[in-house]
């Protein structure tokens, strides 16, 4: 099982890459997916679909780079989430697309260490040396003001669809779609995994579907007429902790893991997970009174604030700055 999967289409030219699960999962590297992208050959255009919560920064940073080296036309569509390692690798697109209900998280990298003091210090150290090539990246990308793009970094960051196409994430939004995603089943909770550890025929087919959505190439791999009762429930269940897995990450990322086992019983689709947890977040906000007569001064103003405040209004975000600069 791989978090990517790379095809080419019929006129060899343009090659469809997925990125649905984490980055570096199940043992799979950026290795696997440079040596499958460069088996396809020549193409002239690559269309990449993400739905990540993210993953290993060192594999993203190496998928960017090979991506933006190919000198193919790159097309990144959001299907979902493009969280922490895989707003990275959305970066890449030449044209980036996002459904409204989609998401995107940007932060600072995080790391464990062990050691020493002087090898917690070489492991800051090199913390501070990839902040600085993400920081470097976006802004490329979005040109956004150099302290509030610090400012954005140091937090963990959520945008919706709307707001990346204000700062310039991404170039279009697009109607909403409706997505899966697969991660390792292995990271899940104790207590999620009872919820599926009893799931039945009907519970299959209502959480599931018919299986309609599915590629033909998929259907045909695994048909229904050729799998006995035990390996169909194995295999539904194998999906229904995936998609367990999905709101998980989602709701732990977004701060708000009390939210999943709702999310999951009410059988939520990932995309209006990422929506409703969006609009959570905003709602719980504090918001600006008004963009011209700030309640508090620049330099004390929240994230949020600046944020809706370089949205809305960048020339008074660049005189309030100046005036306290």
């Amino acid at each position: 099982m791989s978090w990517f999967e790379i095809k080419a289409l019929a006129d060899k030219k343009t090659a469809e890459i997925s990125v649905y699960g984490e980055i570096c999962a199940w043992d799979v590297s950026a290795a696997d997916f440079v040596k499958e992208l460069t088996a396809l050959g020549d193409v002239s255009q690559i269309n990449i679909a993400i739905n990540s919560p993210g993953g290993n920064v060192y594999d993203a940073l190496t998928m960017f780079n090979f991506l933006r080296r190919t000198g193919a036309e790159i097309v990144v569509r959001i299907d979902g989430l493009a969280a922490s390692a895989a707003s990275l690798i959305a970066m890449a697109g030449d044209k980036i697309i996002m459904p409204k209900n989609s998401m995107m998280m940007i932060h600072n990298p995080w790391s464990y260490a062990v050691g020493n003091a002087d090898d917690l210090r070489e492991q800051a150290d090199v913390l501070d040396k990839v902040s600085n090539m993400l920081f470097a990246t976006y802004q490329a990308r979005t040109g956004i003001d150099a302290t509030l793009l610090s400012e954005m970094l140091a937090a963990d960051t959520w945008l919706s669809a709307d707001e990346c196409l204000e700062m310039g994430f991404c170039d279009e939004v697009i109607e909403t779609v409706t997505v899966k995603a697969l991660y390792d089943i292995k990271k899940l909770p104790e207590n999620v995994r009872s919820i599926f550890a009893q799931v039945s025929d009907t519970d299959i087919d209502s959480v599931l579907g018919d299986g309609s959505d599915l590629e033909p190439e998929q259907a045909q791999e695994t048909p229904l007429t050729d799998l006995d009762d035990d390996d169909f429930v194995a295999d539904a269940q194998a999906k229904a902790l995936a998609y367990a897995q999905s709101i998980i990450e989602m709701c732990a990322i977004a701060g708000m893991s009390d939210k999943a086992a709702g999310f999951i019983k009410a059988k939520t689709a990932l995309g209006d997970v990422g929506a409703k947890l969006l609009s959570a977040k905003v709602n719980a906000s504090v918001k600006i009174v008004n963009a011209q007569k700030p309640v508090v001064p620049f330099s004390r103003m929240s994230l949020t604030e600046k944020t809706d405040l370089f949205m809305s209004n960048r020339d008074e975000y660049n005189r309030l700055q100046k005036m306290e600069s």
